[in-house]
């Protein structure tokens, strides 16, 4: 047997939470901690006997253990693997150099890896640590604590009564001064909080070699090497250690959101307040967080007494799973009670989906950030990696346990249940929609101005009968005029510049571009000439004013949408509502649908759709239908000047089935409109090919 190596160290550690001794062996070659239990340190005080055989014989006559070859075996492969074994003998070294070989990567793969995650170390902080270490001891006493819990309870008292100005004031964060605040807080927080981990370190005496940055995935992340912790006998010390630097975040917190309250507006102020905000929340949502291995994580396990505890409820939830699917029968990796093995499950199945969560968000963002080709293959590599490589690892290990799955009774339940899941992700689902509507008279329209100006004279009121192109209102807007004599005064231009390409060489040649320019100011002209054509104001349909706009007033200016009267004729209601892109295409032609008054005011009614548009609405004909008004389309100005939808919407007509409803004015609604059926397989398909189509070019 292979000789321990003499430069390790051991050391006595914090017992586990069943109160088992527990020993740590230090590589300080590698500066490496290996957290050991009773057996092996047993194990270990024997291994100069030479043999399995001879070791487990003494340990089981010298102690109350009981242990066999096969675990000394173990020991050994535990010792090899991690380099803690001299290679003084042609076994040993042949060994050596395998385990070498595994750990030596390809070109490709340490690439892929350290592009994923790599640590750049900066300083080795031990001797600055040192020297000023007497000069933040009184920081450790407990009146500090005490005063900082003090600070925080008080600061977030007097904010309470400001907390209006304090949420108003996140408005400021999105101006160049608000960015340089933020960075500006988040490298002095982050500091403060990774010197927080070295000082309480050193305040229990241990070395702290390195503080440097690590990019996770170009992330940066600052970090400070406290392994030497390991070597304290109590647990609350690591504790201590690791939770140094969020208590230095929440302290500096504390103390802004103190300062913010009293300090009177200024650069000081709203230092404060990014400050205040910006260690609230990277301390509560970030480095709380046990799902990554940040402080929450170190936290968590110091409390459960569970060292590598992701790993440790990974190897657990995974057995766990195999055992659900297949009934293999085999032992758990980690004996624990019930209730722990229950938790460290949750607790994996979790830490799961938030990565899954994550990592495809940080490849999402690597894809918009980079250039499209590039963009592509990072988002590919992350999936792969932090996604793609652990299911295959865990299908593999299925493989391997082929023998036992296959001809397995629950693996058939479990094939059953997969069957039942893929049907119902292919069944398709009956559903309904619901959209904002106006209700009118089927002969009934509302005229609204399509166009800005200031009316000028309006023709009509309530009671007047009016026939289809009948004058309602004229408004009058001198902007358009203008424009118009300036386009004329260009197209003017431009023909003689066509015309002189005849006899000038030199024009001859921009021909090209000069016709282009005239198609294009014949265009606008087309345009400015539909807008003042749209300032005198007809009725489109014949019949009775049944509504004035009692708000108007004669040299009033007037905005697009801006309703004037409304004009019916007896018959069946018409009900007009938009609906979006995606459902447009689901919509049963002649389908049944239903109209809710708005507020219940009067029964619901049973309609039919008669007509269904084929193209979007450029120009909302109801604007009373759109978010400004208290509806669902958002309405948002073009290049013309002209208020159009901000998403591709498609209007709907319905007509009610009773044909003897009449109503005196129009009413809003809601329409629950019947839609086809779609499974959630097929909608997935529909959006994974129109995302794929959508992104494909370059």
């Amino acid at each position: 047997m292979s000789p321990i190596r003499d430069e390790l160290d051991l050391f006595p550690s914090a017992p586990s939470k069943q109160g088992e001794p527990r020993w740590v062996i230090h590589d300080p070659i590698r500066n490496k901690f290996y957290e050991i239990e009773w057996r092996v340190f047993e194990v270990l005080r024997r291994w100069h006997y030479g043999s399995d055989h001879h070791i487990a014989t003494a340990v089981n006559r010298e102690t109350s253990l009981n242990i066999d070859n096969d675990f000394i075996e173990n020991v050994r492969n535990y010792l090899s693997s991690h380099q803690l074994l001299r290679a003084d003998n042609k076994e040993s070294t042949k060994l050596f150099l395998e385990n070498i070989k595994k750990a030596k990567k390809s070109w490709l793969v340490w690439l892929l890896h350290h592009y994923l995650f790599f640590r750049v170390p900066l300083i080795k902080p031990d001797h600055f640590l040192n020297k000023t270490f007497p000069y933040v001891k009184f920081l450790f006493s407990p009146t500090i604590l005490w005063s900082i819990c003090i600070t925080g309870l008080l600061g977030i008292f007097l904010l309470s009564r400001q907390w209006d100005i304090f949420f108003h004031h996140f408005v400021d964060l999105f101006s160049v001064k608000g960015i340089l605040f933020f960075l500006i807080a988040l490298v002095i927080s982050k500091v403060l909080h990774e010197f927080g981990h070295a000082y309480a370190a050193k305040y229990y005496g241990c070395r702290v070699p390195i503080m440097g940055v690590a990019f996770l995935v170009m992330w940066p992340m600052l970090y400070t090497d406290t392994n030497e912790s390991w070597k304290l006998k109590h647990r609350r010390q690591r504790f201590n250690i690791a939770s140094a630097g969020l208590a230095v975040e929440l302290s500096l917190a504390a103390i802004a959101t103190l300062l913010w309250t009293l300090l009177p507006p200024g650069n000081i102020r709203d230092m404060a307040f990014v400050i205040a905000t910006v260690t609230w929340i990277s301390s509560l949502f970030i480095n709380c967080n046990p799902f990554m291995r940040f402080d929450g994580y170190y936290l968590l396990s110091d409390i459960s007494g569970i060292p590598n505890l992701h790993e440790r409820s990974f190897n657990v939830a995974k057995w766990w799973l195999r055992e659900t699917l297949f009934d293999l029968g085999e032992p758990a990796p980690e004996v624990f009670s019930n209730r722990t093995q229950t938790i460290l499950i949750a607790f994996a199945f979790s830490v799961w989906v938030y990565r899954a969560i994550v990592f495809i968000g940080i490849a999402i963002l690597v894809y918009y950030f980079f250039v499209k080709i590039l963009g592509i293959i990072l988002f590919a590599i992350e999936i792969v990696w932090f996604i793609g490589m652990p299911i295959t690892k865990e299908l593999f290990e299925w493989w391997k346990r082929k023998s036992s799955i296959i001809g397995n009774t629950r693996t058939w339940y479990s094939l059953g249940a997969l069957s039942i899941l893929l049907m119902l992700c292919f069944l398709p689902l009956t559903s309904k929609i619901s959209s904002y509507a106006l209700i009118e008279s089927s002969a009934y329209n509302s005229v609204y101005s399509d166009v800005p100006g200031k009316l000028e004279k309006l023709f009509v009121e309530k009671g007047s009968t009016v026939k289809v192109g009948q004058v309602i209102a004229r408004l009058r807007n001198h902007k358009y005029n203008y424009q118009l004599d300036q386009i004329n005064n260009e197209i003017g231009l431009q023909l003689k510049l066509r015309n002189l390409t005849s006899v000038d060489t030199r024009l001859r040649q921009e021909s090209s571009m000069i016709i282009a320019r005239l198609s294009k100011l014949k265009s606008e002209k087309k345009s400015i000439e539909e807008r003042i054509r749209k300032l005198t104001i007809v009725s489109p349909i014949e019949g009775k004013i049944s509504e004035i706009n009692k708000e108007l007033t004669i040299g009033q200016w007037l905005g697009v949408g801006e309703k004037f009267a409304s004009i019916k004729k007896d018959g069946q209601a018409q009900i007009t509502s938009y609906v979006s892109e995606e459902n447009i295409f689901r919509l049963k032609r002649n389908g049944t649908c239903r109209f809710y008054y708005k507020g219940g005011i009067l029964p619901p009614l049973d309609c039919k759709v008669t007509n269904m548009a084929r193209a979007s609405e450029q120009i909302m004909d109801k604007p009373i239908l759109s978010s400004s008004a208290g509806g669902e389309i958002t309405l948002e100005p073009n290049n013309l000047n002209l208020v159009t939808p901000r998403d591709a919407i498609y209007k709907i007509t319905a007509r009610t089935i009773n044909p003897k409803i009449k109503l005196e004015q129009s009413q809003l609604g809601t329409l629950n409109l019947q839609i086809e059926n779609k499974s959630l397989a097929g909608s997935f398909w529909r959006w994974t090919t129109a995302t794929i189509l959508r992104e494909s070019g370059f």
